[in-house]
């Protein structure tokens, strides 16, 4: 259909079944291939079948998700988006909506809720058997009392719709009250940020996003409240991670922008939006998609009309939460179902319990003896008493004098419980998060007897179940190990931080460790923690965090952490007040192939020292000399 990018090239759809099945064949036969020969990747499997594999699978998946993007999404192509002082401005020209950041998650509308809700509930083989049984009780022949058969399935049936209904309107709320949540938008012919809904956001706009509130939409972070144009990202909310990703704003951008900030944070932010919307910028937006690993755009201004790319590093996702920042501006990109996170939802599934399952599968075998027996009855009434009557007459009539054996309450009943269950869920004191001031939510109550049935919970990772608190209990520096760093149980000092603190200073007789020292010294300079406005240490990970916290609780503690320039310098203090300053020129993130982070600092005299942390099991490895059999025994116990 249309694009709120502009018209662009339109998906065929025979054309897109016919690749998904050129790919799924290719993949059928290769799998063939490879069972055949032992599965895997072996001797028997060359380069080139496995090669040939992996692009048919990758054609498959780009292939499923064209076909979803081209049903979610009404965007086809790439554009052009241009700030100033009119407003944004798109090419191609997109088409405009009343509210085009606003979602929809509910399952019905008001025209189909009636049918699709009957649709669904004839998937039970009850009502459809109730249903039959009240038509075949309108037969005039079959002698029976129609009424409280007929209105007793239309209650049924109308009763389970309500119940439906009511579900959907709780989606609807929250899809309300998502829609209506509140966001400062710059206007630029008022040079001042204006409270707006969200579902009023349209691409282009100016944002203002404060700390501990989502992003509205995709939004390409122009500047940060941060001197260095950083800021951090929680994504909870999109992939269950607890530690915060960091983020920059592009450099060119962000290196034209004369920010003072010794400003107040309002007039500061006005400021920084009259210089964006001065400077002329065009984005380059590709097609949205469904890849939330990727996001291929690029910026360009009059002071540098050639245009510079910017990646998912700078980008602010919708659903995400601004954290450790105190607030930052970018323009909106891509909004409403043209965003990453509603290109990766599903609309509502109709769910069913294992429960429901097995009592269908239980009808069907009632309903299956009910006919039997009807059938029996029929056929004795025409052999044995030479009933003139005949065969489908009798066994209809049968058929509705037996009906009762399978209740017609028998599923209103199973919908009036798993409502009081669900009411019983978000009402229950101890499901009530005292943190967010929120009770438990039954977004489904048709699932709620599974909660009771698992058996097995598997978690990929600590924090997923856990509250993901990090505290540093014991270290070993050389053949000596320290610790419990911990705090007692009346709130005293762990022995393991006096112990680190003679080590450093020399007290009680001992010579002062350059090795403690160095190690703590390393935990203070290794990382990408920032300070903030209140003193406390915020980072990517509660790791990190720890680690730095540890060392500031011994006694080596960074002061401050600023950019100069193209690096970053990290002021580090030691016990006895002498200040040290620490020139990193360069970050070596994390990486799970790494399996370490390293940092580069650079001296004065034009060397440079690279500081490493990481996991045991891969930084051993890079030891020139083994480590000794303290260290590694102390590892087995930590």
């Amino acid at each position: 259909g249309s694009s709120p990018c502009g018209s662009g090239l339109r998906r065929h759809p025979r054309r897109t079944q016919r690749a998904q099945h050129l790919s799924r064949a290719l993949l059928g036969v290769l799998a063939e291939s490879r069972g055949a020969q032992g599965g895997g990747r072996g001797p028997c499997c060359d380069g080139s079948s496995w090669a040939i594999w992996e692009v048919a699978r990758a054609a498959t998946g780009q292939m499923t998700n064209m076909a979803r993007k081209s049903t979610m999404s009404s965007s086809t192509g790439p554009c052009r988006l241009r700030l100033s002082r009119k407003g944004a401005s798109i090419k191609p020209e997109r088409v405009s909506k009343k509210e085009p950041n606003a979602i929809r998650t509910t399952r019905f509308t008001p025209l189909s809720w009636l049918p699709k809700s009957l649709y669904l509930q004839f998937h039970r083989a009850a009502n459809v058997y109730f249903l039959s049984i009240a038509a075949i009780s309108t037969i005039p022949f079959v002698q029976a009392k129609w009424q409280p058969k007929v209105f007793l399935v239309i209650f049924i049936l109308l009763a389970q719709s309500c119940k439906d209904l009511y579900e959907d309107l709780k989606r609807r709320r929250d899809d309300q009250a998502e829609n209506t949540r509140i966001v400062g938008r710059f206007n630029a012919r008022k040079s001042s940020f204006e409270e707006t809904q969200w579902c009023e956001i349209d691409a282009g706009s100016l944002l203002v996003v404060e700390r501990g509130s989502p992003f509205p939409a995709d939004t390409l972070v122009l500047a940060s409240a941060d001197s260095t144009g950083m800021f951090y990202v929680g994504t909870k909310s999109m992939d269950g991670e607890t530690n915060l990703k960091e983020r920059q704003a592009p450099s060119p951008v962000h290196e034209l922008l004369n920010d003072n900030d010794r400003m107040d944070d309002e007039r500061r932010q006005v400021s920084i939006a009259n210089q964006l919307v001065d400077l002329g910028l065009e984005v380059g937006l590709e097609a949205p998609n469904a890849n939330v690993m990727e996001m291929n755009c690029t910026v360009a201004a009059k002071n540098f009309p050639q245009p510079s790319g910017v990646s998912k590093h700078n980008f602010g996702l919708r659903g995400c939460e601004l954290q450790n920042t105190a607030w930052v501006i970018g323009v909106t990109c891509y909004v409403g179902d043209d965003t990453k996170v509603r290109l990766n939802s599903f609309p509502p599934p109709s769910k069913s319990s294992e429960l429901e399952r097995f009592l269908n599968n239980c009808v069907l075998c009632i309903i299956a003896v009910l006919v039997s027996i009807s059938i029996y009855f029929a056929l004795a009434s025409e052999f044995f008493l030479a009933d003139t009557t005949p065969f489908y007459k009798i066994f209809l009539m049968y058929l509705v004098i037996l009906y009762p054996v399978l209740p017609m309450t028998l599923y209103i009943t199973f919908e009036i419980l798993h409502l009081i269950i669900g009411f019983q869920i978000e009402m229950d004191p101890l499901m009530y998060d005292e943190q967010t001031e929120a009770n438990a939510k039954a977004r489904n109550t048709s699932v709620v007897e599974e909660l009771g049935q698992v058996d097995f919970v598997f978690s990929d990772k600590t924090g997923t179940l856990t509250a993901n608190e990090m505290r540093f209990a014991f270290c070993c520096v050389g053949k000596e190990t320290l610790g419990p760093f911990l705090p007692e149980d009346d709130g005293r000092d762990g022995p393991g931080l006096e112990r680190a603190q003679i080590a450093l200073e020399g007290k009680k007789g001992q010579q002062r460790s350059g090795e403690v020292r160095a190690f703590f010294e390393a935990l203070a300079v290794c990382h990408t923690v920032k300070i903030d406005e209140d003193g406390t240490y915020q980072g990517e990970s509660p790791d990190e965090v720890a680690l730095v916290q540890a060392a500031s609780n011994v006694g080596i503690v960074l002061e401050r952490r600023e950019a100069v320039g193209s690096s970053v310098v990290h002021r580090v203090c030691d016990m006895g007040g002498c200040a040290e300053d620490h020139d990193i020129t360069h970050v070596l993130g994390f990486t799970s192939d790494r399996a370490r982070m390293s940092v580069v600092a650079a001296r004065s005299d034009g060397s440079a020292v690279v500081t490493t942390k990481g996991a045991d099991s891969v930084m051993a490895g890079l030891l020139k000399d083994p480590l000794p059999a303290q260290a590694t025994h102390a590892l087995a116990e930590f």
